[in-house]
């Protein structure tokens, strides 16, 4: 009898021991899960998928007497500052970056006319002014041919956040991988933003917008507190 007795004790500690250590186990199963639903931005894994479309460019002497003809003329690479700046702060953008597509799809002339009819100082077609529904006479001014390519790059930076999962990081945060599939798609469409491999043109169309974003011809005045692209010469 007392034997049984001892066995039942034996066998009620047990079942306490055992009963806090699952209780235990649950709360580190729950502290987990709220760290994993709640992720911390600076601790996601940045690391490119692949490759840069470009490596970080260097300016030829083409570029660079590109970049003194264009400093040399205020009244037209700064014309635009204004405009720029309000578009940019409207869709988080960086207005440097919307002066540098500026600078390289028309080297800012409203006139500009592409074979395929993309039209003004960001190219843009008329079916992209269609997709952000606005209206394609807008093309035709200053302040709607920048409204409608800012809108459309920041649809493009949203496209890009929703196919890596970075809901929790500011756009300003966007690593140099990032930000080149992003030019590269402002070019030749969406699916760069998921390729490995890209064209030549798309390739050089990068290439050109880092020169001029990486060159004072962004520069805005006043200039910007943005500087989304600074990285890639130390962190390419």
């Amino acid at each position: 009898m007392q034997t049984a007795l001892k066995n039942n004790k034996k066998m009620d500690r047990f079942r306490h021991r055992s009963s806090s250590i699952a209780a235990a186990g649950v709360l580190l199963a729950c502290i987990l899960c709220a760290h994993a639903i709640v992720p911390n931005p600076r601790s996601i894994d940045l690391t490119p998928p692949a490759r840069l479309v470009v490596a970080v460019p260097q300016p030829s002497p083409a570029y660079r007497y590109t970049f003194r003809h264009l400093l040399s003329h205020p009244k037209i690479t700064d014309h635009y500052d204004a405009i720029i700046l309000r578009e940019a702060k409207k869709h988080h953008m960086d207005p440097r970056l919307v002066k540098a597509i500026i600078a390289a799809e028309s080297e800012f002339d409203m006139k500009a006319l592409s074979p395929r009819g993309a039209r003004g100082l960001m190219q843009v077609l008329p079916i992209t002014a269609d997709e952000m529904k606005m209206p394609r006479q807008a093309l035709q001014t200053p302040e709607g041919n920048i409204a409608i390519g800012t809108a459309y790059l920041e649809l493009l930076f949203k496209t890009a956040w929703r196919q890596n999962r970075f809901h929790a990081m500011d756009y300003a945060d966007a690593p140099p991988w990032l930000i080149q599939r992003i030019i590269a798609a402002y070019n030749a469409g969406p699916s760069s933003l998921h390729r490995d491999h890209w064209v030549r043109q798309t390739r050089g169309y990068v290439k050109k917008v880092l020169l001029f974003y990486q060159s004072d011809v962004a520069t805005l005045r006043p200039a910007s507190r943005w500087n989304f692209l600074g990285q890639l010469a130390s962190n390419p």
